[in-house]
């Protein structure tokens, strides 16, 4: 029998869901950066970032769930991708002693709610963009929140320097 103490953080279900909230909040940043370069004055909401970042957000939830002993059919069949869910769940699990939440997490976590909840064959690109935060604020908050959780899985984080603070 393997002794589970002596795995890489990879080989748990916790420390598997913050490496891949890591992969797709870095895509996230690195699409962004990408969309900036080609039309740098552009207003254009990047909606592929925004949903990555969302991904992300969700599977650093979902990595804090598993640490508190949820099973990965329980993540997958009752909590499922629903942000919102996942944000409830986490908190009832003890998130808040373990990341402390700015009203701008707020804004970001709610937007995010708000695009994963919008059916976009019947909102114009305008409808989008006001009803999201802005990028900076949605890519503090995935960061943060992966910070405070990628350790206790024993997963490597971003830097603290690597995004501006409000």
């Amino acid at each position: 029998m393997i002794d589970k103490t002596t795995l890489p953080a990879v080989h748990t279900l916790a420390g598997s869901l913050a490496r891949f909230a890591h992969d797709y909040i870095e895509a996230a940043r690195t699409v962004r950066a990408s969309l900036r370069k080609e039309s740098p004055f552009s207003p254009v909401v990047p909606m592929p970032a925004y949903y990555l970042a969302a991904h992300g957000v969700e599977l650093s939830f979902k990595s804090f769930l598993a640490l508190r002993g949820v099973e990965a059919r329980v993540l997958a069949q009752e909590v499922g991708h629903d942000l919102d869910r996942c944000h409830s769940n986490a908190r009832g699990c003890g998130l808040a002693s373990h990341f402390d939440t700015t009203i701008h997490d707020e804004r970001a976590l709610d937007g995010l709610v708000r695009l994963q909840r919008m059916d976009l064959a019947t909102f114009n690109a305008k409808k989008i963009e006001s009803a999201l935060p802005s990028w900076p604020i949605v890519e503090m908050f995935a960061m943060r929140l992966h910070q405070a959780i990628a350790p206790l899985a024993g997963y490597r984080t971003f830097a603290p320097a690597t995004f501006a603070q409000f």
